[in-house]
């Protein structure tokens, strides 16, 4: 998803990229800035961004469930239908939700608006 990010140095430093996806956005401040480490994305909100892509943007209470469900997923070679059920049983209860399908692959995470 193309959208402007922006980043902000610890010494308070700000760079904006317009129409970049966040990847791209990331490789470019790397290219430009002598220690990327001290740069962090500035949060901002917006609406209907899957947060299975940009995961960097998930709350810690959501992160800690997706995390649950992903290793569960790489240990068991894939989520089953039920699985998904519990997965977004269990992200509903904090107010977010996805989709999945009958290959039980969840995607369109959101906070429930």
């Amino acid at each position: 998803m193309k959208t402007t990010h922006k980043f902000k140095s610890l010494n308070g430093c700000k760079l904006s990229f317009k129409g970049y996806t966040l990847k791209d956005a990331k490789d470019s401040l790397k290219r430009i800035v002598n220690n990327p480490k001290e740069w962090f994305i500035v949060k901002k909100k917006v609406k209907n961004v899957d947060l299975f892509e940009y995961w960097e943007m998930q709350p810690k209470k959501l992160a800690k469930i997706v995390e649950k469900y992903l290793c569960q997923d790489v240990k068991n070679g894939g989520l089953t239908y039920q699985d998904c059920a519990n997965f977004l049983k269990d992200v509903e209860k904090i107010g977010y939700t996805f989709e999945y399908g009958l290959d039980s692959e969840p995607y369109g995470l959101k906070k429930i608006q």
